[in-house]
């Protein structure tokens, strides 16, 4: 009996220690990510002139009640005025909410997950016109609906990445790197390394490479008319959080996802510095009262 509870200990323990290899080596690759960031000026002359996106609006694939607040799973619908649409996340589909939802209530005590549907089924036909896509980091809440965006749609479509999302990551990033991999529809493009990326073929949206979160965080900034929308991904969980430089909590930063806390105040700074122009609205993805506050709408479609 000694010998059984003593090789029980011993897997345990086992499964401890590689457990904490992985932790470790997470917060060492996410403190080497810290690119610089562009000012104001410099992301101006990025979107000058731009015949950019005539509207911006989102599609919620899930909600979430979760430390007092409620937390959703949206895409970002950018649309020019030829009809392409560019996907800024893809949320998730109906059976991945679930799975992240039961996740949720087990890791941090959050209420049931509502599930409202993926990207491909609240879109319907409007799918078809779908050109592009891009997520600002790999985790799956933010990745899972691509398998579903495929499927239902005729046409290739392209996915963007950052070269440090498509080269850089850790435990938590491989189950939303695969999502993309593994997308029948994808036609991969990696941007080539900048401080600002600019993407050629849709003007008026570009990529900033972030980190904080995970190594290969994104922001991606689009020029609506005369607005700045800044899609600042997981850097924080609400845009109140960026005005007022509240940080995550400590254990989750260190243990739930491994974050680079330095780096994700440098950031929180910097949003705000972005936020406090009048005609610039930060928006994070999982905060929907910055959605409500700024006026975007939901992605209603048309006739099919």
């Amino acid at each position: 009996m000694r010998r059984i509870f003593w090789t029980i200990g011993v897997a345990l323990l086992a499964i401890i220690g590689v457990g904490l290899v992985f932790l470790l080596e997470a917060h060492w690759e996410i403190r080497s990510v810290a690119p610089a960031l562009p000012d104001r000026q410099a992301i101006d002359a990025a979107l000058e002139g731009a015949d950019g996106p005539v509207q911006i609006r989102y599609v919620n694939t899930a909600s979430q009640g979760a430390a007092g607040r409620r937390v959703i799973h949206p895409a970002y619908v950018l649309e020019w005025a030829d009809g392409r649409i560019f996907l800024v996340e893809v949320g998730m589909d109906r059976e991945g909410a679930a799975a992240f939802g039961r996740t949720m209530e087990r890791l941090l005590g959050s209420a049931p997950i509502e599930i409202y549907g993926s990207v491909a089924e609240q879109m319907g036909g409007d799918i078809e016109r779908v050109a592009a896509i891009a997520v600002s980091h790999l985790h799956v809440d933010h990745t899972g609906g691509i398998a579903e965006i495929c499927t239902a749609a005729s046409q290739r479509i392209a996915v963007f990445q950052t070269e440090m999302q498509a080269s850089r990551g850790n435990y938590v990033t491989v189950p939303g790197q695969a999502h993309l991999d593994e997308a029948a529809c994808a036609d991969k493009t990696v941007l080539p390394t900048a401080s600002i990326y600019p993407l050629a073929d849709y003007p008026g949206l570009i990529a900033i490479s972030a980190g904080g979160h995970t190594p290969g965080s994104t922001v991606y900034v689009a020029k609506v008319g005369g607005t700045y929308w800044v899609m600042a991904g997981d850097i924080a969980w609400t845009a109140y959080d960026i005005q007022n430089d509240i940080p995550k909590p400590a254990a989750y930063s260190a243990l739930v996802v491994p974050e680079y806390g330095a780096r994700m105040e440098e950031l929180r700074h910097w949003l705000k510095a972005l936020d406090d122009d009048p005609n610039t609205h930060v928006v994070v993805s999982h905060g929907e009262q910055a959605l409500i506050d700024h006026g975007m709408t939901p992605y209603n479609r048309g006739p099919n």
